[in-house]
């Protein structure tokens, strides 16, 4: 039940959280068959985990009418009662057996689980970028400090590990303060996104975008004030330098 289909994928999502989000059996799902003469074929896929997720669904929705049409109320009790499965892959540099993670999601569905229990609303949890502000440059070679907040009605604050930083998608980091060097090779733009999930699977992100600025130093020859990281370049003609 545990099998992972090949070619299925993994996250991380550029959207942040975990994905997938649950998991479902899908490989070698005995099923009928449109063609052929056999009656019955075995089939791997997510069109075999799809079915399972559906046939969840209706049963819980069956078995708990006032959760019917409330899709994300149902999402999250899929989740919160998912079988916890652990990986030792690290996709999205998640730790080893960390659930969720970026295999299994949250886990394996239960269907059993998820009819018979029930489920309380949850509050999507906040995070913040607190340093540096949106917009600010920095001149190569830099080590850039991020510092971010995160909060949840019903786990209180979300510190250490719970926030996840990304720049451009990629994570480079976890926890409430966290760094990263940037060479003369990534000047530009950089997008950086920290993302925060409560344990309920909800899940918040807030960007900014800091400037990776690449400049010359003190004493490289120049023309302009622009080229240098002091915005000074004087000197004789055919001999200014950075200042």
């Amino acid at each position: 039940f545990d099998e992972i289909a090949i070619g299925s994928g993994r996250g991380p999502s550029s959207f942040a959280g975990f994905k997938p989000d649950v998991s479902a059996p899908g490989v070698q799902i005995r099923s009928s068959s449109a063609t052929g003469d056999a009656a019955y074929i075995a089939y791997s896929g997510t069109s075999m985990a799809s079915p399972h997720i559906a046939g969840a669904v209706a049963l819980t929705w069956s078995s708990q009418t006032q959760l019917r049409g409330k899709v994300a109320l149902t999402e999250q009790l899929l989740r919160n009662t998912a079988v916890a499965r652990s990986t030792s892959e690290t996709c999205g540099n998640t730790a080893a057996n960390q659930v969720p993670n970026n295999t299994y999601g949250h886990g394996r569905i239960s269907a059993q689980f998820a009819a018979l229990s029930s489920v309380t609303p949850n509050e999507p949890p906040v995070v913040k970028i607190n340093s540096p502000s949106a917009g600010t440059t920095f001149n190569c070679p830099a080590t850039i400090s991020f510092s971010g907040s995160a909060s949840d009605p019903e786990d209180s604050v979300l510190s250490g590990a719970g926030i996840a930083w990304f720049d451009e998608g990629a994570t480079f980091g976890f926890g409430s303060n966290v760094s990263k060097a940037y060479s003369c090779n990534e000047g530009g733009y950089h997008d950086i996104t920290a993302s925060v999930t409560d344990s309920g699977g909800l899940f918040d992100t807030d960007t900014i975008a800091v400037q990776i600025r690449v400049c010359k130093a003190k004493g490289a020859a120049c023309v302009s004030n622009g080229e240098c990281c002091s915005n000074n370049c004087s000197g004789k003609k055919g001999a200014k330098a950075c200042k």
